[in-house]
């Protein structure tokens, strides 16, 4: 016999097998389904992103005053080290490249109209009649 909880973890693994082989047999003409499970993902935002938010307010609404203190503390430590590294990342990124006195990459002079060959001049014009 088989306790309540293993029967939904059985449809949810029944469901990810059959989709993928699903997707590995008919291949292409599955995204005719592409519709339900963009639906189904959409839903399952619906109800998560709540969730997530109601449990970390309530995680946050229970700690005492000196773990909520403590924590607080380390995360503000941490945002603080994370913005010096980027900060300190910005600064030191353009050492890397090379010191150049000016943009000889792109220069106004380089955009000069192209030189065109010197026109031909013929002293008698060349007539292709038939004879």
């Amino acid at each position: 016999m088989t306790s309540k909880g293993h029967g939904s973890s059985r449809h949810l693994a029944l469901g990810i097998v059959s989709g993928i082989g699903l997707r590995l047999f008919i291949g292409e003409l599955a995204a005719v389904f592409a519709w339900v499970a963009e639906g189904y993902l959409q839903l399952l935002h619906m109800t998560v992103l709540p969730y997530v938010t109601v449990s970390l307010v309530w995680g946050l609404g229970s700690l005492s005053s000196r773990e909520a203190k403590l924590l607080f503390t380390r995360v503000g430590a941490v945002v603080q080290l994370l913005w010096t590294l980027a900060l300190l990342l910005l600064f030191f990124i353009p050492l890397a490249y090379p010191d150049w006195e000016s943009a000889s990459f792109f220069s106004t002079s380089l955009l000069k109209p192209p030189e065109l060959p010197e026109p031909v001049y013929l002293r008698e014009p060349v007539s292709r009649s038939r004879q």
